[in-house]
């Protein structure tokens, strides 16, 4: 921001004097105004300004400096976050939420919109792409695809598979269905759609043509009520290949030491390689958390994070609260991570790492936001989370100098772009 000052006219200089001579005159000449007034101002001034950092110095303290630093370390740091406004248009910021632009160009797009795991390919509810190209701002790619139509949805979870070759959808068998959909590969080079089976949730494989999916559970008559819908299994189906049973939902729930007679919602996210896939256990029943799996290609268990240090369940359905229960964020690597957790201490940050160790940071206590999604720096050294509703509300946490630090900012991220 540019700011004006308006200009002052210079004083007018003092009516030329007499020259006087010492030698004549009786006593020396007083000394001008200005410099009999100097050395009381400066004191008054100087005193002023001890009293002031006097006062200051209580907010001046580590705390203030630490996040000033680390909002300016934000603020000069490469990397764009792409967002949705409320408005429904995609912005792109800053990390510290400054210099936001409107895509105007790209229109409303909604609240829906699905990110590729590497974030170069964005999908929407119609069957559109969006594409990432160096440090350009996202744009419509062309694709073979048609518009989708009211029946179809893009994944939630995980949009694109096969290295972004593939697009994820889940098709309706009927109108107003949420729990078995018809799980379909639309190329994007030729349009041509593979369907792979029925599932309640999807997620595309990095690595081949295919998903990480989950069965819906057969319903059981109970006195109790409950919104989870309970799933069976998770599967990997890649096209081509036969259909592999990597976990029952029993055996995941014995792998977080949970009583396996009252069933839990699956949702898979698969690592960025397609190396791992993380599972989300939310129990059906007593529970607003969820416990997190981790297994390999094969089902083998890499890790576990208990239900009591896990994610928050998610209340609504869309692309930033996962339809079943609390979303966990990979880092770039693959090797952490990343999610909001009530916890007995209160809310803050959870990061896993592969060698088992699970570190917590409580989020700014002077902020009332809620966070509930967390996404990862490209390079993988900072997390930005963000609150729920509209998301205006960021916390930046730095993972070497430990520090958090609120922002406001344009919106919902939905990535963080180099």
């Amino acid at each position: 921001m540019a700011f004006i000052v308006s200009g002052m006219s210079a004083p007018e200089p003092p009516a030329r004097q007499s020259r006087r001579f010492p030698v004549l005159d009786d006593e020396p000449p007083p000394r001008p105004l200005w410099r009999r007034l100097l050395a009381p101002t400066a004191v008054v001034v100087v005193a002023g300004l001890v009293a002031a950092g006097v006062a200051a110095w209580p907010r001046s303290g580590p705390g203030s400096r630490h996040r000033a630093e680390s909002l300016t370390r934000l603020t000069a740091a490469g990397g764009r976050i792409l967002s949705v406004a409320v408005s429904g248009e995609l912005v792109l910021s800053g990390p510290a939420g400054n210099g936001p632009v409107s895509l105007h160009a790209l229109g409303q797009i909604g609240q829906s919109i699905y990110p590729a795991t590497d974030d170069k390919y964005f999908s929407l509810d119609n069957g559109q792409v969006l594409a990432v190209t160096g440090s350009h701002p996202p744009a419509r790619a062309k694709t073979k695809i048609g518009l989708f139509t009211l029946d179809i949805t893009g994944s939630t979870l995980g949009a694109f598979a096969d290295h972004d070759r593939e697009l994820v959808a889940l098709v309706s068998p009927g109108y107003g269905t949420q729990t078995r959909f018809k799980v379909v590969l639309y190329s994007l080079a030729t349009g041509r759609p593979v369907t792979l089976g029925i599932g309640h949730n999807a997620a595309g494989d990095p690595q081949a043509p295919g998903v990480f999916a989950t069965v819906i559970a057969p319903v059981r008559a109970t006195s109790a009520t409950s919104n989870v819908i309970a799933d069976s299994r998770i599967e990997l189906r890649d096209l081509g290949h036969p259909v592999r049973l990597l976990a029952s939902t029993a055996d995941l729930e014995r792998d977080l030491h949970l009583s396996p007679r009252g069933g839990a919602a699956l949702t898979p996210y698969p690592s960025p390689s397609g190396d791992a896939v993380a599972v989300t256990v939310r129990p059906r029943f007593g529970s607003s958390t969820a416990g997190v799996v981790i297994l390999s290609r094969s089902g083998r268990v890499l890790g576990t994070i208990p239900v009591a240090a896990g994610p928050a369940a998610a209340v609504s359905t869309g692309p930033f609260t996962p339809p079943a229960g609390g979303g966990v964020a990979w880092s770039p690597s693959g090797q952490a991570l990343a999610f909001p957790a009530p916890g007995r201490s209160g809310p803050g940050l959870s990061v896993w790492t592969r060698n088992g160790r699970l570190r917590k940071q409580a989020f700014p206590k002077a902020t009332a936001a809620e966070y509930k999604s967390c996404l990862w720096s490209p390079d993988g050294q900072s997390i930005i989370c963000a609150s729920g509703g509209i998301g205006q509300q960021w916390v930046v946490a730095t993972m070497a100098a430990h520090v958090m630090t609120p922002v406001h900012g344009p919106g919902v991220p939905v990535a963080w772009l180099p």
